[in-house]
């Protein structure tokens, strides 16, 4: 897993546990991983972003601590 600082913000690829390994731990030591490493560089927030419809990973990252933002993503495709 790479994690690279970028002016105090963390920026990662996805993530994602296959199916029939969920349930094992292995999301939580990801981003257990993923959040100690920003720690270490410096960085003072992790944004992170997952579907709308996927309410087992919003739950998922609210028990690691990540709350909604109040921010509002946005994209550019075909770049």
């Amino acid at each position: 897993m790479q994690i690279r600082a970028l002016i105090g913000s963390v920026l990662r690829a996805r993530q994602h546990v296959l199916s029939k390994s969920r349930g094992e731990g292995i999301g939580s030591k990801l981003i257990d991983y993923a959040i100690s490493e920003a720690k270490k560089e410096g960085c003072k927030r992790i944004t992170l972003l997952t579907d709308i419809e996927n309410t087992k990973a919003q739950s998922f990252y609210q028990k690691k601590g990540f709350m909604k933002s109040k921010m509002t993503p946005y994209r550019i495709y075909e770049v």
